[in-house]
C-alpha cells in the first residue's frame, strides 16, 4: 500500500512542477499571509478566500471575489437549461424470447 502512495505522491509532484504558470495557477511564492484575499483553486476550478495555509502565490492572490471569478473561472459546461430538456427514451421494443435467427 505504501508502494501506490509513493507513487502518487511522486505523480503529483510532477504535475505541478509541469504545469505551465499563469496567473490562474501560480506557485512561486515566499508564503506571505493574505487576510481576505481570494485565490484561484485549480482542482476545483473555483475561487476561494484564502485561507493561513495557503501557498499558491502572489500572482493567484486577487482582493476581490469577482476579480478572481472574471480572471479565473471558465463558463459552466452544463447550463440549468441542459438539465430541463426533454427526456429522449428511444425506441422501446418488447425484447423475444429464443435465439436470434441465423444470419440476422
Amino acid at each position: 500500500m505504501s508502494g501506490i502512495k509513493l507513487i502518487l505522491v511522486l505523480f503529483h509532484i510532477c504535475i505541478v512542477y509541469g504545469a505551465e504558470t499563469t496567473q490562474c495557477n501560480s506557485t512561486k511564492t515566499s508564503c506571505p499571509r493574505h487576510k481576505n484575499d481570494w485565490h484561484f483553486n485549480n482542482l476545483i476550478g473555483r475561487c476561494e478566500r484564502s485561507t493561513k495555509s495557503f501557498c499558491g502565490g502572489k500572482d493567484n492572490t486577487f482582493s476581490e471575489f469577482e476579480e478572481c471569478k472574471r480572471t479565473c473561472e471558465k463558463e459552466e459546461i452544463v447550463t440549468p437549461q441542459d438539465c430541463r430538456m426533454n427526456l429522449d427514451r428511444g425506441k422501446c421494443e418488447e425484447k423475444k424470447k429464443g435465439r436470434p435467427k441465423k444470419g440476422v
